[in-house]
């Protein structure tokens, strides 16, 4: 899939609104996958988006799963020089065998993706140093705004104004690591204050914000049902960038 593609499909992980010039170009997309994912989106009408929709369209359009994310994947790794350009972090409990990984913040670990695949240890053709000062550069020059959500039967929403909750929701699996970025906590310190804050990890397809000293917004943050693949717990991050898990799941 090409770069424009997987911008649009990034919007619609967001809860954008597509233009139609945008979903006749994802009609010409080579996989079924994100054709069936354009029919479904040209029906829909509300104006409300749900976060996670766009997952739901993915799974009827049969993508397969891995960390919490839709993605067309093969049974191959990506090529050194692909996987070196486009690599991000994630943040994980525990990294299955075989996959690239370092020690992270919290008593997380590290893992890598590659358009939303997991890097294979034996197939990434490169050092985990360099993998690793790849993925974090990327991330960086991917900074992302926060954006105001509401829990509805512990489902968030975006919502039309701010409610002290917030989130980072690019959906491609890195927005945890997103939030030890240094560029990425000038917008929390720009949107959100100036921390510390409650953070719930506890959704892969995005990471959950809420002012520490904030009972409301930290109370709707605790609402929020895990996912499967989440990662359950309580953590802070300090206005430094520190990560601190404050209690297991």
């Amino acid at each position: 899939m090409d770069a424009r593609l997987q911008r649009l499909r990034r919007r619609v992980q967001r809860g954008e609104r597509l233009s139609d010039a945008d979903l006749q170009l994802l009609r010409t997309a080579a996989d079924e996958e994100t054709r069936a994912l354009a029919e479904a989106l040209a029906g829909r009408g509300s104006p409300e988006v749900l976060l996670g929709r766009a997952r739901e369209g993915l799974a009827r359009a049969g993508g397969r799963e891995h960390g919490g994310l839709r993605a067309t994947w093969t049974d191959e790794g990506p090529a050194t020089t692909d996987l070196l350009a486009q690599v991000v972090p994630a943040l994980a409990d525990t990294a299955p065998p075989g996959i690239l990984s370092r020690e992270g913040p919290a008593g997380l670990v590290v893992t890598y993706l590659s358009n939303g695949v997991a890097v294979d240890a034996g197939r990434a053709g490169a050092s985990l140093e360099a993998v690793d000062r790849a993925a974090w550069t990327h991330l960086e020059e991917c900074a992302t705004d926060p954006r105001p959500v509401i829990v509805d039967r512990g489902q968030p929403r975006l919502s039309p104004e701010p409610l002290g909750l917030w989130a980072l929701c690019e959906a491609d699996g890195a927005d945890g690591a997103r939030l030890l970025g240094r560029e990425q906590r000038r917008r929390l310190f720009e949107v959100v204050g100036s921390g510390p804050y409650r953070v719930s990890l506890a959704r892969r397809e995005l990471a959950l914000v809420a002012p520490l000293l904030d009972p409301t917004a930290v109370a709707l943050l605790e609402s929020v049902e895990p996912g499967p693949d989440g990662i359950r717990g309580r953590f802070a991050l300090q206005p430094d960038g520190t990560l601190q898990r404050l209690a297991a799941g």
